[in-house]
């Protein structure tokens, strides 16, 4: 079922997102800024991206507004698969800068549809400025093994 299948994958991408972040602030930050961006993320954007995943599961149908508005913007079926396997493909090479504008993409999206994520997004674009340039335009090899 469609339905059912973009759920799950949609949750696993705001999953992945999770990990991500938390893997970033912790080993990638400069640490005069780790602690803040730590306490951001534990009280403010975790809490976020739980809630947004169990709200997307309460969807059961694709008559759901909140469901046709995830089919307006692109993320349902194979736009969704294409958005994902992309996202995927940059995660799988640890290619930093492309990960983060992926993720931006697609949570950009999803925040139009659940605007607890806006502070998500947020948070992704100023963790993106406080990473070194050199870090972003590399691979980081530990990244491929955060479980997707």
């Amino acid at each position: 079922m469609p339905l059912r299948e973009d759920r799950q994958r949609l949750m696993a991408f705001l999953g992945s997102i999770d990990r991500l972040f938390a893997f970033l602030v912790r080993h990638r930050l400069p640490d005069e800024h780790a602690k803040r961006y730590s306490e951001n993320l534990e009280q403010g954007v975790r809490p976020r991206i739980a809630f947004t995943a169990r709200e997307i599961e309460t969807i059961e149908s694709e008559g759901d507004p909140r469901w046709r508005s995830l089919d307006l913007f692109g993320l349902v079926g194979e736009s969704l698969r294409f958005k994902l396997d992309e996202f995927t493909s940059w995660f799988s090479i640890g290619r930093v800068r492309n990960i983060l504008k992926s993720a931006n993409s697609i949570l950009g999206s999803l925040s139009k549809v659940f605007a607890g994520l806006d502070p998500v997004k947020e948070f992704k674009d100023h963790l993106e400025l406080r990473l070194s340039d050199d870090y972003l335009d590399g691979n980081d090899k530990e990244i491929t093994t955060l479980s997707l």
